[in-house]
């Protein structure tokens, strides 16, 4: 596993690759249940870059919990999110308010495809720290859905939140590619949630400006393998 930065505002298409992280930054992760989700937090500090947060797909800490982390440059402070079986998340979207709203999937060959949306409070994100919260909406076969893994927020004029999602048919003919579109409205106390400010960019590598490469956080990385 591995995040790569492409600078397309500087570069276009023309961009290339830039390691941000690696698997000596994360330890050993499940092969197909590793980093599955990634988003941006705004810096820990002044003159600082944006944060990352990464929670993966199935892959379990020692208290049976979802494994996430934030990154900080190189600062790894790991947390647990806690499992909602047969559910596993595929994507998550930063809120106005800084909540975080997750989207999750599950699949068995006896009750179809389903998916659902938690929202996790980000203000309970912290190293060594265990998250659930509330589910938003749960759906099932009997819905048009399907192998949903991708979503994104906005906030329209009546400060309502419009959530997209998408699903992935992994070229899969019994499979299909569908984009679904939610509507979350807010109350008027919701409604004065301030928005981020500006856009949240990925951070550059700290190995350019010299900064230690060094995992640090809540337990010991791994080698990465070769």
């Amino acid at each position: 596993h591995r995040i790569w930065r492409y600078d397309l505002e500087t570069f276009g298409a023309e961009a290339k690759p830039e390691q941000l992280l690696t698997q000596r930054h994360f330890g050993r992760l499940n092969n197909n249940g590793g980093l599955e989700s990634l988003e941006l937090l705004p810096p820990s500090g002044p003159e600082r870059e944006p944060r990352i947060l990464a929670i993966t797909e199935d892959t379990l800490d020692p208290r049976g919990h979802i494994k996430g982390f934030i990154a900080d440059r190189h600062d790894i402070a790991w947390f647990g999110l806690v499992a909602r079986q047969p559910y596993s998340p595929t994507d998550m979207a930063l809120l106005p308010n800084g909540d975080l709203l997750l989207l999750e999937r599950r699949y068995s060959p006896l009750a179809g495809v389903g998916m659902q949306m938690r929202l996790v409070r980000g203000d309970e994100i912290a190293r060594d720290a265990v998250v659930d919260g509330e589910v938003l909406v749960d759906l099932g076969q009997r819905y048009s859905i399907d192998n949903m893994e991708g979503m994104a927020v906005r906030q329209d004029g009546n400060g309502d939140l419009i959530i997209y999602l998408i699903s992935d048919d992994n070229f899969n003919p019994l499979q299909r590619t569908l984009l679904l579109m939610f509507r979350l409205e807010m109350t008027e106390a919701e409604h004065r949630l301030a928005p981020a400010e500006g856009t949240l960019k990925l951070p550059r590598n700290p190995e350019a400006d010299g900064s230690s490469a060094g995992a640090s956080g809540s337990e010991e990385a791994e080698p990465e393998p070769r």
